[in-house]
């Protein structure tokens, strides 16, 4: 039997974009033979200022049938002044969470357990996911966990304008793909994926993750940049793997 996925996302970037955000990742779910995936709001408060995310807005644009807010595995100490500590408000709400995951297994549905952070090691979920993980080792039951949209990282070529090249080769941390972009490829990026860019003869080359719509445009977050002079294809490749096990981008399993 495969194991059950669950995946953690962040939805720092997607604030006004939620018809976007929605459309895109039920399409690479579609394309992945499963039907439209549930999100589980795993935040203390939803009292935010993305309009897309502050209060109900997300669950009265999925329904009822595919959002569920467990502020139960929400971190308690984003009311104090240690904004690093982590203290889940109830972790024994890792088997709701799990039980979730496994119903929604039987509909051939996935989870999406979320909050805003965008970097998965630095964020409350890195705890969430080591409870559930727990959970399902103590039931004998096979999971995989991991950053939305999960996958393993590629490389892609990418031709852009001028303009567009110099901006990124300066230091621009998106790549724009234009309003009818290929959204069933680039949605489904991995984090850490290879990109080399070019533009008349001259390429750069960064480190990317999946498509975000900002400003009307899709564009790839540049997920880490290096020294254009002197950081090789090869050298990314390699780059690609530490940064995406340092931000806890990697696959975990309970077995």
């Amino acid at each position: 039997m495969k194991p059950i996925t669950i995946f953690s996302w962040g939805y720092w970037g997607w604030g006004t974009s939620t018809t976007q955000l929605i459309r895109a990742v039920d399409a690479v779910e579609e394309s992945r033979e499963f039907e439209p995936p549930v999100f589980v709001d795993v935040r203390l408060s939803r009292s935010v200022r993305a309009p897309g995310f502050n209060g109900n807005s997300f669950e009265k644009k999925l329904g009822l049938d595919r959002h569920y807010w467990m502020k139960s595995l929400g971190n308690e100490e984003i009311r104090s002044k240690n904004k690093k500590a982590i203290h889940i408000a109830d972790p024994l709400a890792a088997h709701e969470l799990l039980y979730r995951a496994m119903d929604a297994h039987e509909q051939n549905r996935r989870v999406i357990f979320f909050c805003n952070c965008p970097v998965p090691r630095k964020c409350h979920r890195w705890e969430v996911t080591r409870l559930v993980l727990n959970v399902a080792r103590k039931r004998n039951i096979a999971v995989e966990l991991i950053e939305w949209p999960g996958g393993k990282p590629g490389h892609i070529d990418l031709d852009v304008s001028p303009a567009d090249f110099r901006s990124i080769a300066n230091g621009r941390m998106t790549i724009p793909l234009g309003k009818r972009p290929n959204l069933l490829e680039y949605s489904a990026v991995a984090w850490g994926t290879t990109a080399t860019i070019c533009c008349n003869g001259d390429q750069i080359h960064r480190l990317v993750g999946p498509a975000v719509f900002e400003r009307g445009d899709w564009a790839l977050p540049v997920f880490y940049r290096f020294d254009d002079s002197k950081t090789t294809l090869r050298e990314y490749k390699q780059e690609a793997s530490k940064m995406r096990a340092a931000d806890g981008y990697t696959s975990q399993t309970s077995r």
